[in-house]
């Protein structure tokens, strides 16, 4: 499975959208990798939400910073 010409989200949202029953397993399994790929993305935005609720402006600058690189990495892969 190859993302070529479009981004991580694009990606996702075209997979979430099609699914055919011949091809169930690697849907399956090409889901649960952009689960794995996500797991840290949602980490560093709940620790974003943490910080900035805890009025904590250090770690809530430095997890904004992480949170635009992982964005900017997703968009432009």
């Amino acid at each position: 499975m190859f993302i070529r010409g479009q981004n991580f989200f694009y990606f996702l949202l075209g997979l979430l959208r099609k699914g055919t029953i011949q091809e169930k397993g690697l849907w399956l399994m090409t889901l649960g990798i952009a689960i794995l790929i996500l797991t840290p993305y949602v980490r560093v935005i709940m620790s974003v939400a943490y910080f900035i609720g805890r009025k904590d402006i250090k770690y809530s600058l430095m997890t904004l910073f992480v949170f635009i690189l992982l964005t900017i990495s997703l968009l432009f892969h």
